[in-house]
């Protein structure tokens, strides 16, 4: 081989490493994040009572068997299945596209070794999307949250026990959060603590603000106290969360419009040139040097939205 593709050869490697490492790295940072607030919200909970075990929060309803671990292997929550846009199963095939596109930009810079990547392309797009799902959906909960809290503070401010509350956001309040409350109300008619099926709510959702519900929840049924006035700072502490973060997406408006066009202008300047002179990129699918620049410039652009995006949310955490 000649010197230009070994030095090819090796930016496309170090480029492939180097995005491996910070999705690595981002993957690392937010399971850091999550032990550290499981940690916190696990060291105000409610005491356990002398001589009695805390039980498990994970409910047999909500045990996971071989196909939901599987699953989860690809980022599927299969228990929440029917929170999905599609059938879930037509993910992972779907996948297979992206992971196959990838093998043909590789194949010309490292040969057959570029069937390798099938797995790991496969293996991030399931989990992207299936991520990105869970994310839309948490983020849903979250907004209509302070809402669920309002209609439990009221229940409870007139005389009326706060399961009473809970039951009618599980009737009046919008989805997702009734079919949450509607599985917790449940769970509690066929004789589960309401300790635990809160704190099992609080883990089945993986919302921080949950589990402060379920702990201030079981403290007022252990200890008594104001509930109505926790709750009722809970909800205003979740608002003004919201409304900070949507400050945020407002001031990194400019970060994001640059983001996207910057990502946009290569296939615009692509439609552009191939409308004024047709056949003038066809060296970039018809011969092996074509393709293995066309590889290059998609994976040197794939790895700088990559970055883009990394900058934006952690200026945004």
């Amino acid at each position: 081989m000649s010197v230009t593709t070994i030095t090819l050869l090796f930016l496309a490697s170090f480029i492939l490493l180097s995005g491996l490492a910070g999705a690595a790295l981002l993957i690392d940072s937010g399971n850091r994040q999550r032990r550290r607030v499981g940690g916190r919200i696990a060291g105000v909970g409610p005491p356990a009572a002398s001589g009695r075990a805390v039980p498990s929060l994970r409910l047999p309803a909500t045990q996971t068997g071989p196909l939901s671990q599987v699953a989860g292997l690809i980022g599927c929550d299969h228990a929440r299945r029917h929170h999905y846009p599609i059938s879930w199963w037509i993910v992972p095939l779907l996948a297979l596209v992206p992971g196959r596109i990838a093998v043909w930009l590789a194949a010309p810079l490292v040969g057959t070794v570029a069937w390798a990547a099938l797995p790991l392309v496969w293996f991030m797009a399931c989990r992207t999307v299936f991520g990105t799902w869970d994310g839309k959906h948490r983020d849903l909960l979250l907004q209509q949250f302070p809402d669920a809290l309002g209609m439990i503070v009221r229940t409870v401010r007139v005389g009326v026990p706060v399961l009473e509350g809970v039951r009618m956001v599980s009737r009046e309040a919008v989805e997702p959060t009734r079919a949450e409350f509607h599985q917790l109300v449940e769970e509690i008619s066929i004789g589960v603590p309401v300790d635990i099926a809160l704190r099992a709510m609080a883990e089945r959702t993986g919302i921080a603000e949950y589990r402060f519900f379920a702990t201030a929840v079981a403290l007022q049924m252990q200890t008594g106290g104001g509930l109505s006035d926790a709750l009722e700072i809970l909800a205003d502490v979740v608002r003004k969360r919201l409304a900070l973060r949507d400050r945020g997406f407002a001031l990194t408006s400019e970060a994001r419009t640059s983001a996207m066009m910057l990502s946009a202008m290569p296939f615009v300047v692509a439609l552009i040139m191939t409308l004024l002179s047709p056949g003038y990129l066809d060296d970039l699918f018809t011969t092996p040097t074509g393709n293995m620049l066309l590889g290059i410039g998609l994976l040197s652009l794939s790895v700088g939205v990559a970055v883009m995006r990394l900058m934006i949310r952690r200026t945004l955490a």
